[in-house]
């Protein structure tokens, strides 16, 4: 009986602070700066690193949204500098301080490339926005009822 009673208390817990994570999900400031490479024709670039104030951070310490901001590096990239099929990537951090260090050691890699010429987009050419969080159970498939 008191193991049943300790089970369902460790489950009634694990439901509650699931229910909380959750609810700790909110906008906040992130640093963020994003890197684009196009093998085929042996060019980089690499953004500023910015400050995007209405980011969302999961619980798992992820950026949702994160392939969106690649997306906005590569759209960027694409149109502006005619660059075809780029590979992007982003980094991002809640500290400026931990996003610089993150930026000097890929600036540091590519600038010693001899396979690639690193580009600077500067912040006046390109700024990545905030993209709107949408939680997974949007996109959960509700069950229907059968139509007789």
């Amino acid at each position: 009986m008191k193991s049943i009673k300790a089970l369902l208390t460790a489950v009634l817990l694990l439901v509650c602070l699931g229910a909380q994570s959750q609810s700790k999900i909110k906008p906040q400031t992130v640093y963020i700066f994003g890197f684009a490479a196009s093998y085929t024709d042996s060019v980089a670039f690499l953004t500023d690193v910015m400050k995007v104030d209405s980011a969302t951070i999961l619980p798992n310490g992820f950026l949702a949204g994160r392939a969106l901001y690649s997306l906005q590096l590569e759209n960027h990239v694409t149109a502006d500098k005619k660059v075809m099929d780029p590979t992007t990537a982003i980094f991002f951090s809640t500290s400026l301080s931990a996003a610089r260090k993150k930026y000097e050691k890929i600036n540091t890699r590519y600038q010693r490339s001899t396979d690639l010429a690193l580009i600077y987009v500067g912040e006046d050419e390109f700024r990545f926005t905030s993209e709107a969080y949408i939680p997974d159970e949007a996109f959960r498939d509700t069950p229907q009822k059968s139509q007789k």
